[in-house]
């Protein structure tokens, strides 16, 4: 009877063991995820912080709390993406991280430019459209592809947007009223669609 039991403990450890390191595994793997995610974006605050005195005008400021904001919803989406919608390591999806993060560094270094700044946030968009949209098609969860349907049918406004600001930023003549309406703009549309997506939409609480 004895040696019956020894076998089930056996075999119960040799099923439950390896579970529960592939457990910890992927938990440990989430844990320096997202202390490498608030690395990053420190070092973003930081960038934008000693960055300031390059705003010459009230166009800059705008563009500059643009930006800011900028960082919280990417922020804020990154860690979703970290904690429920775990992509697969292949070269698709580690070229549209990388294309994510230079993306979001260069368009913080370069908030100023506002033709540049339009552009590179006008591939990172697409690059998290592309990236969501491949999550959407792949997850059996049904949060997840609300989450993501959501995500994609707001975010994708944001690449023709930008595009076309980065193209009137170039043809307008510099410091203009009619750039300066196009920063204040920028800004409002900004805090229109976090509003919209977080108050209206309630995007975050899909999880609860």
């Amino acid at each position: 009877m004895d040696d019956v039991h020894g076998e089930e403990k056996k075999r119960t450890y040799l099923i439950i063991g390896p579970v529960t390191a592939v457990d910890m595994s992927l938990e440990n793997r989430t844990k320096v995820k997202n202390t490498s995610l608030n690395v990053f974006v420190v070092a973003l605050v930081l960038i934008l912080v000693f960055s300031v005195k390059k705003n010459q005008n009230i166009g800059g400021w705008l563009i500059y709390l643009s930006t800011w904001i900028l960082i919280g919803n990417v922020w804020v989406g990154a860690h979703y993406m970290i904690k429920y919608l775990e992509l697969k390591n292949t070269f698709l999806s580690i070229f549209l991280d990388t294309v994510l993060l230079a993306g979001m560094l260069t368009g913080v270094l370069f908030f100023h430019r506002l033709v540049i700044w339009s552009i590179v946030f006008a591939v990172f968009f697409t690059a998290a459209v592309i990236k969501y949209r491949i999550i959407n098609l792949s997850a059996a969860d049904h949060r997840i592809k609300e989450y993501t349907s959501k995500k994609i049918r707001v975010e994708i406004w944001a690449v023709p947007l930008l595009l076309i600001l980065a193209l009137l930023a170039h043809s307008l003549p510099q410091n203009s009223v009619a750039i300066l309406f196009l920063q204040g703009a920028t800004l409002f549309f900004q805090i229109f669609f976090v509003v919209w997506l977080v108050y209206v939409k309630r995007l975050y609480s899909i999880f609860d």
